[in-house]
């Protein structure tokens, strides 16, 4: 066997490979052994400026200089990015380091292990017990980066053209249960405005000092505690950031001249928020921040309800 498959699961959970971070250690370390099974390698990287640590690896068999890497082929496709490992005192099978790969039973525990770095390790093992030789159409065996964002590393192999598979086998955790089709996702993004493109809005004019600082209405903080869970199963986990703003509506019911000074929570865009940061101050007039999340929540539930009339029981959750 070209590699001790336990051994390199565990040594593949040591490299970092955080969406944030890029993918580059990890694919320089799993290229040799995509080499040693006579694949040609190609590495794809990103063309925003996070080239040099964002990188896709594509080892395939057809002649390195070909436009298309697999052409009527299979992909077999796995993301090398993970979600950022969270609140460290959650990983309690590995004694709050999610990087130290630990073997209990059956299950080996760390970040990546099923979502989905050691998918890859699996997929080369798969190769080598089938031979390379014994396929009968191109094969590739790819590793993306920025799934966890946007499935960053996908959008580019698909914008760039360079693989035109007819089969794709996609790992993700699915309970070793065969899934034909993947859920949709609706993004809705806010932008804020400057106070000064606001009709009725007084920009303050620059302080700075003591006096300046003394002169404020003291800030009140609330942190608000949720649970986090991955986007795919939000109903395992408690939105933190929802907690906050049903609160701060609550309170501006209360105090109609509340004003908020910032709202923090959140770390990436498919992760349930587990913790949101509120610090309002009293005012005299309604706050426009305040105003605008109504806007944008209002058009949040809007969609929700639609979504709800889309309602596919295949999937779990529906």
């Amino acid at each position: 066997m070209l590699f001790d498959l336990i051994e390199e699961s565990k040594k593949l959970i040591s490299i970092r490979s955080v969406s944030s971070e890029g993918t580059r250690d990890l694919v320089e370390y799993l290229a040799p052994f995509c080499r040693g099974l006579e694949f040609h390698i190609a590495f794809q990287t990103a063309g925003n400026g996070q080239g040099s640590h964002e990188v896709n690896l594509i080892a395939h068999i057809v002649p390195e200089s070909a436009p298309d890497l697999c052409p009527g082929g299979l992909a077999l496709v796995t993301h090398l990015d993970t979600v950022p490992p969270g609140d460290l005192s959650l990983w309690t099978e590995t004694g709050g380091d999610p990087f130290r790969a630990t073997i209990k039973g059956d299950k080996i525990y760390g970040l990546g292990s099923a979502d989905t770095k050691l998918d890859f390790l699996c997929k080369l093992s798969a190769v080598e017990n089938v031979g390379l030789k014994n396929f009968k159409i191109p094969v590739a065996v790819i590793g993306t980066f920025g799934e966890e964002r946007a499935l960053a590393g996908a959008r580019l192999l698909r914008e760039t053209g360079i693989i035109h598979p007819r089969f794709a086998l996609v790992g993700e955790p699915s309970e070793l249960r065969p899934v034909i089709a993947h859920k949709g996702i609706l993004y809705m993004r806010a932008v804020y405005p400057h106070p000064s493109l606001i009709p009725g809005t007084q920009v303050p004019s620059p302080a700075s000092g003591r006096g300046a600082r003394q002169s404020r209405n003291p800030v009140r903080v609330r942190v608000f505690k949720g649970r986090a869970a991955h986007g795919s199963m939000p109903h395992l986990g408690e939105n933190a950031i929802r907690k906050a703003v049903e609160w701060l509506f609550a309170e501006q019911g209360k105090n109609p001249g509340l004003q908020l000074i910032s709202i923090r929570g959140g770390t990436v865009h498919n992760v349930v928020p587990e913790e949101c940061v509120v610090e309002v101050s009293e005012g005299e007039k309604p706050c426009p921040r305040i105003e605008f999340l109504k806007k944008f929540f209002h058009l949040m539930k809007t969609a929700d309800a639609y979504l709800k009339t889309h309602r596919n029981d295949a999937f779990d959750p529906p």
